[in-house]
């Protein structure tokens, strides 16, 4: 039997547009211009050794970002300056979305605590049954 195509979970393959739209939104949610979102990147580039300088270029402009976050604009941020970038906006956004495009899900912080917890609890759960099913084996000895 196929599976039902569902209308209202579709995957998206092709995230550009929302990439370019997270990274729009947290540029402007973070409080930095351009200008100091392109600075911190290159500083941040560099503490890490991340490439971020081609050719003759003087590494991350304000042009470049523009370029990187216009909608009709066919350039995209390089997937090694991603992580630069949202270290930069304190902005996951733009790796969920990436996510997203395959139906995955980022979690941070206490999401990642109570997934373990889950975890855990799952896990506790199905010892205490298998325990359950070796004391009955051995009461009916």
């Amino acid at each position: 039997m196929a599976e039902q195509f569902d209308l209202f979970n579709q995957k998206n393959l092709n995230p550009i547009d929302g990439l370019k739209e997270a990274m729009r939104v947290a540029i402007k949610t973070s409080g930095l211009s351009r200008d100091q979102v392109a600075d911190l990147m290159n500083e941040l580039a560099e503490k890490y050794g991340v490439p971020s300088k081609e050719g003759n270029s003087k590494g991350i402009t304000v042009d470049i970002i523009e370029k990187w976050i216009a909608p009709s604009a066919t350039n995209l941020v390089s997937i090694k300056l991603i992580p630069i970038f949202c270290e930069a906006t304190k902005s996951v956004a733009p790796i969920e979305v990436l996510a997203q495009a395959i139906g995955g899900q980022l979690i941070t912080g206490d999401d990642i605590t109570l997934l373990k917890l889950a975890q855990v609890e799952q896990k506790s759960k199905e010892l205490r049954h298998r325990k359950r099913i070796l004391e009955l084996q051995l009461q009916q000895k």
